[in-house]
């Protein structure tokens, strides 16, 4: 089964995924292949500047219980089991991840779509990882 490719871009700058810059759709950028973020300028696609002012995440291919598509840099609990987790992605083993602040790990391939809730992300809501915001 394929998945669709989809990302999302974190802006540093201005802490929020609607990033919003004169003659450019909220929240609408192009991604490389290399993972390089450019944004439609008008008639223009141009690269950013300061390409380190943004976090690229990539969607998982599954949604949580409440059908909320999981992203990279989620926070999300699993029924039955107490800590929560981020979401991550290996590029080395080429698979998603969610590890909670203890190192307990669980691998993508081991998720149900009906036992996983997103209940934030890394960014906006890092206190539900057990550290301070």
């Amino acid at each position: 089964m394929s998945r669709e490719i989809k990302f999302r871009v974190w802006s540093e700058d201005q802490k929020t995924y609607n990033y919003k810059f004169p003659y450019n759709y909220i929240g609408d950028f192009y991604v490389s292949s290399r993972g390089k973020v450019f944004s439609d300028f008008g008639n223009t696609i141009v690269p950013e500047v300061r390409q380190e002012a943004f976090v690229v995440e990539q969607h998982t291919g599954l949604k949580d219980k409440n059908g909320k598509e999981i992203y990279e840099g989620d926070i999300v609990k699993f029924k039955g089991i107490k800590p929560t987790f981020m979401v991550g992605y290996s590029e080395l083993c080429t698979k998603f991840w969610a590890k909670c602040k203890g190192g307990l790990v669980e691998e993508f391939e081991d998720w149900s779509e009906e036992e996983v809730e997103v209940i934030g992300n890394i960014h906006e809501n890092p206190e539900l990882l057990g550290g301070g915001k």
